[in-house]
């Protein structure tokens, strides 16, 4: 096992901040900050609080359209939301994060020190797309849980040869997993981070790759046989047909940008002592691994989300080598305040990256029938206010473009909900399919947000347009 010297600092007393004093301050803030969010739902947020209601409300369902368990996060938004809305599903979301950052920093403090600890956990807690991210309503809080108790199970395991430490790092890599079935690409890497740190014998190595691998498997098969949940290819469809190469590859340097260039600078310029090369490379492949793979499939869905997991990896690395710059170079602090002020632009910008389209729920909610058919795009967080808060049972009695399977035509429709405008300046063909099918515009909604393109940012003055079909009689007051 490879030792590693820690980098000294000022002693951790009680009454003195720590990373558990950070990761509470980082919750208090979230909890704030919901408070004054006045956007309505993500997309994806949507999707758990739906499958989640349905779920606590007694409905059947396969969920195959979730990207992830059902029986985990989405059990605890749709409970949530019962109880307290929107705001309340949030704040468990904020929880989960908040416990991540804390077990991140305690793991960077048992091997190199208090200070290394306390820079580690204000490199997580000050990152504004983690910061925006971490109080979304949606499954990758569990998986991001999951992926952080596994780094530090299998540091403590490493620390302590204690065969029920890695049982928790494989139970924890399960977790993440039937979190967000996608977060399975960061499993081999969590594994790697510790083998090329000569911490795995074999049995260790075997458990933490056959484990994890068995039960995930396994649960697929039990809850949804031998075919593939829609889920897990979320976001495939249509993914790259509005953002071209270079908006792409913005929106990357966007997410990841700052924590690159700090990560790069600890490389260049600082102490790496005590990590060994394969180390600092699997944490580089941690910090890169999903902007790259979006770059190469062309994907742009949940970019900023995947964005968060390569923090883990590379925390420890910038907490070290920060805390000895600090330690002989105070003007270091200098470069906190750039920092700061971009991660608070980010987190402003993040929570207005979508459509509010709470005023359009407001009134549309209220005339809708228990067996109405309602096309729309977006469709998810439309979903959320009219079967958790109205009268529909079905996801699928809103048909948006990732639920177009059986070819309907949208002219069955009773509603149509559409954008007057797309997101790159271009009318959503949705538009002239309701027009054409004989619906009536009814009404029209603002629904500015603000969007990463090729030209860095662009505030996106959306209108989404409310269409009825002609043959009932006109439950709302025509306003055009």
């Amino acid at each position: 096992m490879t030792t590693h010297a820690a980098v000294q600092g000022p002693p951790l007393a009680l009454g003195r901040v720590s990373c558990g004093a950070i990761a509470l301050s980082f919750c208090l803030a979230q909890v704030v900050w919901i408070g004054l969010l006045s956007n309505g739902p993500f997309l994806d947020e949507g999707v758990n609080v739906v499958a989640g209601s349905r779920l606590t409300n007694g409905f059947r369902d396969d969920f195959s359209w979730l990207g992830g368990s059902v029986w985990l996060f989405p059990l605890l938004a749709g409970i949530a939301h019962a109880a307290g809305g929107l705001a309340a599903t949030r704040i468990v979301a904020t929880i989960f994060f908040s416990a991540s950052i804390w077990l991140a920093g305690l793991s960077v403090q048992r091997r190199y020190g208090r200070t290394p600890a306390l820079v580690s956990t204000l490199f997580l807690s000050t990152n504004g797309i983690l910061f925006s991210v971490a109080h979304l309503a949606v499954y990758d809080c569990v998986a991001f849980f999951g992926t952080t108790l596994a780094l530090f199970c299998s540091d403590r395991g490493g620390q302590t040869s204690s065969r029920s430490w890695w049982l928790g790092a494989a139970a924890a890599m399960v977790l993440a997993v039937l979190a967000k079935y996608s977060v399975a690409l960061m499993m081999p890497l969590v594994v790697l981070l510790f083998a090329v740190d000569g911490t795995l014998k074999m049995r260790q190595l075997v458990l933490l790759t056959l484990l994890p691998a068995a039960a995930s498997i396994a649960y697929m098969l039990l809850v949804y046989g031998t075919v593939l949940p829609a889920g897990v290819l979320s976001g495939a469809r249509d993914a790259g047909a509005a953002f071209d190469d270079a908006t792409l590859a913005m929106r990357c340097l966007y997410a990841c940008g700052a924590p690159l260039v700090v990560f790069l600078a600890c490389l260049a310029f600082g102490d790496t002592t005590g990590f060994t090369r394969g180390r600092l490379w699997v944490a580089t492949l941690g910090l890169l691994l999903w902007p790259l793979l979006h770059l190469t499939t062309r994907r742009y869905v949940s970019l900023e989300k995947h964005a968060v997991y390569g923090l883990l990896f590379v925390a420890p690395i910038v907490g070290v080598c920060v805390a000895r710059w600090i330690a002989n170079r105070r003007w270091v602090y200098w470069f906190a305040a750039p920092l700061l002020t971009w991660s608070a632009v980010q987190t402003t910008w993040q929570d207005h990256s979508w459509a509010n389209i709470r005023p359009l729920a407001d009134f549309l909610v209220p005339m809708l029938r228990s067996d109405d058919e309602v096309v729309a795009d977006p469709g998810w967080d439309l979903a959320l206010y009219a079967i958790a808060e109205g009268p529909l049972a079905s996801p699928w009695a809103i048909v948006d473009r990732t639920r177009r399977h059986n070819g309907a035509s949208p002219c069955d429709a009773d509603w149509i909900i559409a954008p007057g405008r797309g997101a790159f300046g271009a009318e959503d063909p949705l538009v002239g399919q309701a027009l054409a099918c004989g619906h009536e515009l009814v009404r029209r909604f603002p629904a500015p947000f603000v969007a990463i393109t090729s030209d860095f940012v662009a505030h996106m003055d959306w209108e989404l347009l409310v269409f009825q079909h002609r043959s009932e009689e006109s439950r709302c007051e025509v306003s055009r």
